[in-house]
């Protein structure tokens, strides 16, 4: 599916299943298009790189130094340099796997979640439940190698990707976050 369908699937998710306010829905639609970081020309992949050739050195420097103040205020994040450390092995893994490898798998998912809940517990639900439907969403229009490292892969081809069926999913999920954005009662 297209990054614009996950993202209203995944902002979707969260008002329908936990009836999230805007920060869980905004976990959820991060946590929707984070799988696709191992895709160069994805919705992520563009919004992380931009962010990288943006900041350069100087986001570096504010990391290093926002780091640094942290450690000598002694930050409520328990085991830092360990986070920080498996966060970077997150982001290294996304963006040199095969699309639908690494990111697209239980691991995938039990790492980054764990990253969040490390950081924002209270929105760790919110975007693994974003990051769940995404690969839930790529079962139904290809397939995952969901049990990576296991090279077997899980899913259907029964909506193609940018198809009609794309199209629909993304329609149904915008409107329905639209009407309760609004307050409106929906059937759903």
């Amino acid at each position: 599916m297209l990054g614009r369908t996950h993202l209203a699937v995944g902002a979707a998710g969260a008002f329908l299943l936990t009836g999230a306010g805007l920060p869980g829905i905004g976990a959820a639609a991060v946590g929707s298009l984070l799988p696709d970081l191992d895709q160069e020309n994805s919705l992520a992949a563009r919004a992380f790189s931009s962010f990288g050739r943006k900041t350069g050195p100087a986001g570096m420097v504010f990391f290093g130094a926002l780091y640094w103040w942290n450690t000598l205020t002694h930050s409520h994040i328990k085991h830092q340099p360990a986070l920080i450390g498996l966060a970077a092995v997150f982001l290294a893994a996304a963006l040199t796997s095969r699309h639908r490898t690494f990111t697209h798998s239980l691991l995938g998912l039990a790492v980054s979640a764990g990253l969040v809940w490390a950081v924002l517990p209270k929105l760790a639900a919110s975007f693994a439940l974003g990051y769940a439907l995404h690969l839930a969403a790529d079962m139904v229009s290809g397939r995952v190698t969901l049990l990576w490292p296991n090279p077997i892969k899980i899913g259907t081809c029964l909506a193609p990707t940018g198809g009609m069926v794309d199209l629909a999913v993304r329609l149904v999920s915008a409107a329905y976050i639209a009407a309760n954005l609004i307050g409106t009662k929906t059937i759903l």
